[in-house]
């Protein structure tokens, strides 16, 4: 299930409380939420990644925490293709419905979709 909550792709405070919350209860084995090989394939920008080496430290904070209260963790590698881009539930159209963006596609700048299809074609072949 995705959170979210990261920060372009890394673990944050969230996934600490978050995960570290179940493990701490006694919670045996732990999927972590759908994870990204390429910042293109994430669901939204907001998504947990694996493709840089900058993300594992984080990730690996939230592990060592679940592993010290005896929860085996996995990881559920993903790539949304062209069903990335969007944003998280909450962005597009808020609890108050007060606002509402004009659309659920995340643009380029904002860590979307690329707009020419060739990076789906490399992306595709590297995954």
């Amino acid at each position: 299930m995705c959170q979210y909550s990261s920060d372009n792709g890394h673990a944050t405070d969230w996934h600490l409380v978050h995960i570290g919350g179940l493990a701490t209860r006694g919670v045996g084995a732990i999927c972590m939420e759908a994870t990204s090989v390429v910042p293109e394939g994430r669901i939204s920008p907001q998504d947990a990644g694996l493709w840089t080496d900058s993300q594992i430290a984080p990730l690996k904070r939230v592990v060592n925490f679940a592993h010290a209260h005896g929860t085996i963790i996995g990881v559920q590698l993903a790539h949304a293709g062209r069903k990335s881009s969007t944003y998280a539930p909450w962005v597009h159209s808020n609890i108050a419905k007060t606002w509402k963006a004009p659309t659920y596609v995340a643009g380029k700048d904002e860590g979307g979709w690329p707009d020419d299809g060739k990076l789906l074609v490399n992306t595709a072949c590297r995954v």
